[in-house]
C-alpha cells in the first residue's frame, strides 16, 4: 500500500469488525472445521453473484491446528487502543478458504529488535507484536526466522516497519503449522545480498499469509511446500491482501503429490506484480479470485495461474473474477493456461486450469501459448472436473477489483 493510499490501523480493524456479518458465519468470523465443508461453496457475490456450488467431497478441513474459535461479540470494538488484537484479527472478513481455520499465537510478545523478533518467532503458542516504536525502522535479517508451531507475527502496529535481507538465502521458514504472517514488509534487495526466497511455507497445515509485502528477491517472494524434498507439503492455506512486486517471481505452490498430502491453497484479493509465477502450481489444489495480475515478462511471464502438474496427481486450479494486466509494449498478448515443463523424469501428466469466465483481458486476450520448452495442457477441459471449493466466500464485481486491491493490499 502506498502512503497515500494507506488508512490508519484502526479505521481497518473498525472495517473489518464492522464487515464480519458478511464473512460467512454467524459468529462474525470465516467459516471452519466442519462449518466449512457443509456450506458447500455458496457464494454471495452480489446482486448477480450469487451461485450456489455443491461442495461434494471436498478437503477434510478438521484435524489440523485448533479449529475452534472462540464466538466473538457483536460489540467487539477493534478501533480501540485496548482492543484485543487476536479477537480482531481473527474476525477479518479475509480469513477464509483453505486457511480458514488458522488460529495463531495466543501468548502477546511485543518486540523492540530484529533479535528479540527472531527468538519470539521461535516460541510455540507466541502472538509476536512488533511494538509501536519500531514504526518506520528497518531490521536487518541476520539469520532465517524459523517460525514455531501455533505463532503469529503482526506487523500493523508499526507502520513503515520493514525487514531487510542480509546473509541468507530464505528469510522466513515455517514448519510446524498454524502460523499467521500478517502486516510485513520483507525485502531482498540483490545483488547485495543472497536473498532468494522471502517465506516459506514448508511442511505442517493451517497458515493464513495476509497483508504480506515482499519485493526485490531472486527467485519465489512467497514458495508454498517441499520443494522437490519428497516431503509432505504444508497444507490448508490462505493468502489475501498479498503485495509481491519489483521481484522475480510472485508465488510457487510446489506441492510435490508423490506423497500422502499435497497443498490446498487459496489466493484472493491480492496484487501479483512480479515478473512471473503469478501464481504457478505445481500439484496442487489452489483457488484463486479477485486478484490484479500484472507481468512485465511478456507472454512468459503473465501466466496468472499456470498450472503445472507432477505424477500421480496433476494441479487444478480455479481461477475467478482476475483482472490481467500488461505491458502493451513487451507484452502483446496475456497467456492464461495449464502447462508443465517437457523433459522432465517425474513429470507425467498435464495439470487443468479452469475459469469462470469472469476475468478481464488488458492488452490482448487470454491465450494457451507455451513458449519454448513448455507443452500446453488443458484450459476449462471437457471431461475433467473442477477443484472442490468446500468454503462459502465473496466474489467481489471483477470491475472493482484493481481499486479494492490498490487500497488495501501490501503491509501497513
Amino acid at each position: 500500500m502506498t502512503t497515500a493510499q494507506s488508512v490508519t490501523v484502526a479505521l481497518l480493524l473498525a472495517l473489518t469488525a464492522a464487515a464480519c456479518d458478511d464473512a460467512g458465519a454467524e459468529d462474525g468470523g470465516p467459516p471452519t472445521g466442519t462449518d466449512a465443508a457443509v456450506d458447500g461453496g455458496a457464494r454471495d457475490g452480489g446482486a448477480d453473484a450469487g451461485e450456489a456450488r455443491d461442495a461434494g467431497g471436498g478437503v477434510d478441513l478438521d484435524g489440523g491446528a485448533d479449529a475452534s474459535v472462540t464466538p466473538l461479540d457483536g460489540g467487539l470494538d477493534c478501533a480501540s487502543p485496548d482492543r484485543d488484537l487476536r479477537a480482531c484479527l481473527l474476525a477479518s472478513p479475509d480469513r477464509v478458504g483453505f486457511g480458514a481455520a488458522t488460529t495463531g499465537g495466543t501468548d502477546y510478545v511485543y518486540v523492540t529488535t530484529f533479535d528479540e523478533f527472531r527468538a519470539a518467532a521461535a516460541t510455540d503458542g507466541a502472538f509476536v507484536v512488533i511494538d509501536p516504536s519500531a514504526a518506520g525502522q528497518t531490521w536487518r535479517i541476520t539469520g532465517t526466522v524459523r517460525v514455531a508451531a501455533n505463532v503469529t507475527l503482526y506487523g500493523a502496529l508499526a507502520p513503515g516497519h520493514r525487514f531487510v535481507q542480509g546473509a541468507t538465502r530464505t528469510g522466513f521458514v515455517s514448519r510446524q503449522g498454524n502460523n499467521i504472517y500478517h502486516g510485513l514488509r520483507i525485502e531482498g534487495r540483490p545483488p547485495d545480498t543472497m536473498a532468494r526466497t522471502a517465506v516459506m511455507l514448508r511442511t505442517g497445515a493451517d497458515y493464513w499469509v495476509d497483508h504480506l509485502e515482499i519485493l526485490d528477491y531472486r527467485d519465489d517472494a512467497l514458495a508454498i511446500g517441499q520443494l522437490d524434498m519428497g516431503l509432505d507439503s504444508a497444507d490448508r492455506i490462505t493468502v489475501s491482501n498479498y503485495w509481491p512486486h519489483d521481484t522475480s517471481k510472485s508465488l510457487l505452490v510446489d506441492a510435490d503429490s508423490r506423497e500422502q498430502r499435497v497443498a490446498h491453497v487459496t489466493v484472493l484479493r491480492s496484487m501479483l506484480h512480479g515478473e512471473d509465477r503469478s501464481v504457478r502450481n505445481s500439484g496442487g489444489i489452489v483457488h484463486v479470485f479477485n486478484c490484479w495480475v500484472r507481468s512485465r515478462l511478456g507472454v512468459n511471464g503473465a501466466y496468472a495461474s499456470a498450472v503445472h502438474a507432477d505424477a500421480v496427481l496433476g494441479g487444478l486450479t480455479l481461477a475467478e473474477g482476475l483482472v490481467y494486466d500488461a505491458d502493451l509494449q513487451r507484452n502483446p498478448a496475456i497467456s492464461e493456461r495449464g502447462d508443465l515443463p517437457g523433459g522432465g523424469a517425474r513429470i507425467q501428466t498435464t495439470g487443468h486450469m479452469f475459469t469462470d469466465g469472469s476475468s478481464i483481458y488488458r492488452g490482448g486476450p487470454p491465450g494457451t501459448v507455451s513458449p519454448g520448452g513448455y507443452q500446453t495442457g488443458s484450459v476449462n477441459p471437457t471431461g475433467v472436473a473442477p477443484p472442490t471449493i468446500p468454503y462459502r466466500y465473496r466474489l467481489m464485481a471483477t470491475d472493482s477489483v484493481e481499486a479494492y486491491v490498490r487500497a488495501n493490499a501490501g503491509a501497513f
